[in-house]
């Protein structure tokens, strides 16, 4: 910054000193240029102008020796034809003679049959020579055996084919409870991948229930369920219907087709002994009463007593055999009583 000394003035006749000025500045010189003015670039050299215009020339050529020789499978690997729409060995054939080796796959398919669908890499796009194309050829879609099979192991073979409307039943079988015994359509037959399939599952034979059934229904049931039968009875004095109490084995048992049910049941004992009390003394039949031989004529009435005992209301004639003929008296009514044993003998007639 500059040092300034404040003046100083001479009086009376002094000569006036002018004061030192010092400063610490230096000044710049700056240089301005006029707007609009434009410098001059240096001219190029001989060297440069040669290989820019080598470049121009050169780079161009190079593209086109490029593009040429990439279309001529000079480099870059072959393109992969496009076989889709040809037999498996028309397309094979075009593979090969293009440098390819060629492996196949399968495709069900529910519209082209036989022909190639597609190329795995695609076609047009390039690979080197020798290298594997896999060709992917349309099969009918045709329903697979899956019988034997498991529900879970048929559904897993039969989704693999793209089937996925599939059904479930069930029925009595002696094969592998759970196990496929039955399909339908049946096996190999040509299905679309929306088409039905039912599967019959082999479900194990159970007993069924026939407890408080008559003897006839229950037997009935137990055929139709394909079952064979042994019957054992309970005897009762009180009248009731005859019925089933028991089964061994019991109802909800499995047990295989053919097998045999024992049935226990209720019977009253009157229906029996009075059906044997009215064949012991069935019109024409004689019976001994009292050492008298009765003929008789008719039964009119015949009634369970109880304790195995039967009670008759008959019309009979006594009659006597004289000299080789028998001369018979009027016929009366006749009351009898028929006692039986446990196994349906008759003991006596009194």
């Amino acid at each position: 910054m500059a040092d300034i000394t404040q003046p100083r003035f001479a009086t009376g006749g002094e000569t006036m000193q002018m004061p030192a000025i010092h400063t610490d500045e230096v000044s710049e010189t700056k240089e301005y240029i006029a707007e609009n003015t434009v410098r001059k670039r240096a001219p190029l050299s001989a060297g440069t102008k040669r290989a820019l215009l080598i470049s121009a020339v050169l780079v161009p050529v190079m593209l086109c020796v490029v593009t040429i020789t990439y279309a001529m499978s000079l480099w870059g690997g072959k393109p992969i034809p496009d076989v889709s729409g040809k037999t498996p060995d028309v397309a094979a054939e075009i593979v090969k003679d293009a440098g390819f080796e060629v492996a196949f796959a399968d495709e069900f398919s529910d519209d082209a049959h036989d022909v190639v669908l597609r190329s795995d890499p695609a076609a047009s796009k390039r690979l080197e020579k020798g290298s594997v194309v896999t060709l992917v050829v349309a099969r009918a879609r045709i329903v697979p055996d899956v019988k034997g099979l498991s529900q879970h192991d048929a559904e897993q073979q039969l989704s693999s084919y793209g089937y996925t409307a599939i059904r479930v039943e069930s029925i009595p079988s002696d094969e592998e409870e759970g196990s496929v015994i039955k399909q339908h359509p049946d096996a190999n037959t040509q299905l679309p991948a929306d088409g039905a399939i039912t599967l019959t599952l082999a479900a194990p034979y159970v007993v069924p229930d026939v407890v408080n059934k008559s003897v006839e229904e229950a037997s009935d049931v137990l055929k139709t369920a394909g079952y064979k039968y042994d019957i054992s009875y309970t005897y009762t004095d009180a009248p009731e219907k005859e019925h089933v109490v028991s089964s061994d084995p019991a109802a909800g048992e499995k047990l295989h087709s053919g097998g045999v049910v024992t049935l226990k049941a209720v019977k009253y004992r009157g229906t029996e002994l009075v059906a044997l009390a009215k064949q012991q003394l069935k019109s024409g039949s004689t019976i001994k009463l009292g050492g008298i031989p009765y003929k008789i004529n008719e039964v009119r009435q015949v009634t369970y007593s109880g304790a195995n005992k039967v009670k008759a209301n008959v019309a009979a004639q006594p009659y006597a055999t004289i000299l080789g003929e028998s001369v018979f008296l009027k016929s009366r009514d006749v009351t009898l009583t028929l006692s039986f044993d446990a196994h349906n003998k008759l003991l006596s007639v009194s």
